[in-house]
């Protein structure tokens, strides 16, 4: 009986060691990252970092001249064997999940079909200039920045 309790940790152990490792895929979002798409008086930016068991925490702001008009909460974690990125908007009264169904080596995919819009997101690295693409319901859209030094 000892030998199968050891056996369950072990592949216990392993997957996680695995999700643990996929995480630490995505500590190149790390950093603040200033949105370069946009025109006039708005400026808007998302800031990541990591915290503890490569959980990343993470903030979006959207400013108009001095006026907050839009602040997301950004996190992703492990829950239930798999990685989550979680959008926390004061439009939406609980968080959004949505789980991780892909990680490249600077470029990840997480999906919630459930959710009206979006349904997909897609954060992609190329040199300093990352794109999120955010789409569903035949609706696309693309925001761009550039990583602050």
């Amino acid at each position: 009986m000892k030998s199968i309790s050891f056996l369950i940790f072990l592949l216990v152990a392993a997957s996680l060691s695995g999700q643990s490792k996929k995480a630490e895929k995505l500590m190149w979002l790390e950093g603040r990252w200033n949105r370069t798409d946009i025109t006039g008086t708005a400026q808007a930016f998302e800031v990541w970092e990591t915290g503890v068991d490569n959980e990343m925490t993470g903030i979006g702001v959207m400013l108009d001249d001095k006026d907050t008009v839009f602040v997301e909460r950004l996190t992703i974690t492990r829950r239930r064997g798999n990685l989550y990125y979680i959008a926390e908007v004061a439009a939406n009264a609980e968080p959004t999940y949505f789980k991780i169904t892909s990680i490249g080596n600077n470029s990840f995919v997480c999906e919630n079909e459930a959710h009206d819009f979006p349904k997909m997101i897609l954060y992609s690295l190329d040199s300093d200039i990352l794109t999120v693409v955010i789409s569903g319901n035949s609706r696309s859209r693309k925001f761009i920045f550039k990583k602050e030094d």
